[in-house]
């Protein structure tokens, strides 16, 4: 169960990535090669869920024209994946009521 959860929420990261990468297409460095492009995954973080921890790997997204402390450099955060997320909401409402 814990290896479909973890196939099904890979699946929407990466197409959350590739509509992502789409809507970016169109910026270009100035040698003509794509500005945003993947450039890898992050280090695997686990989320706990209702059926347990589930091992998640995000892919990594780079803009190469821009420093890494431009703060109009483009930049990806999945919506189903925020960053520092460790629980999935189901279990934030359930801890409560523990």
């Amino acid at each position: 169960m814990r290896n479909g959860a973890r196939a099904l929420l890979a699946k929407a990261i990466e197409a959350e990535v590739a509509d992502f990468l789409g809507q970016h297409a169109d910026l270009k460095t100035a040698d003509g090669h794509q500005r945003v492009v993947r450039h890898g995954h992050l280090p695997e973080r686990e989320v706990m869920t209702g059926i347990g921890p589930v091992a998640v790997r995000q892919p990594r997204v780079r803009d190469r024209e821009a420093a890494a402390t431009d703060p109009d450099r483009t930049r990806f955060s999945p919506s189903i994946l925020p960053p520092y997320m460790r629980r999935s909401k189901s279990i934030e409402t359930l801890l409560p009521i523990l």
